[in-house]
């Protein structure tokens, strides 16, 4: 139950900079929530680019691996690297980059531990995929916080 409440969890949290966006009138958070989105569909895309091998393909008995935990059986499919990891691991990448005090960017670090804990737990993928959806998220967090934290 866990798992799957912190597997979907990444969906909301790519709606914080939007609300953000809104409440502060500050467009830099529309581009956050804009590069939450287009992570998510680059790694998808990724995914399809990847060759059909065990490494990259999700582990044999894989069940409700879509964004929002359903999609049914999906054992097989191609799961490298890992969306929700990377996309968690985009958003913590630019929170802390931001700022905030130490408590909020160890919560960060320890959220993007979780989803990925929660995805292996799932079966939905291993070890390697969800390194590399959270190095993909670390890589595109950072890219996104160097252009966002300069003035405009």
């Amino acid at each position: 139950m866990l798992t799957g409440v912190l597997s979907i969890s990444v969906v909301p949290f790519m709606a914080w900079p939007f609300f953000q966006a809104y409440v502060s009138n500050d467009f830099r958070y529309m581009l956050v929530g804009l590069g939450a989105i287009g992570v998510g569909y680059g790694v998808q895309q990724l995914k399809q680019l990847m060759p059909r091998v065990p490494p990259f393909l999700r582990p044999v008995g894989a069940r409700n691996c879509g964004l929002l935990n359903n999609g049914g059986r999906s054992g097989g499919e191609p799961a490298f690297p890992s969306g929700h990891s990377a996309v968690a691991a985009y958003l913590a990448t630019v929170a802390v980059a931001g700022g905030g005090n130490g408590f909020a960017q160890v919560l960060a670090a320890v959220y993007v531990c979780a989803v990925a804990y929660a995805r292996i737990k799932r079966k939905c993928h291993n070890v390697v995929q969800v390194s590399a959806g959270v190095m993909v998220g670390v890589v595109c967090g950072g890219l996104a916080s160097v252009l966002l934290l300069q003035e405009f």
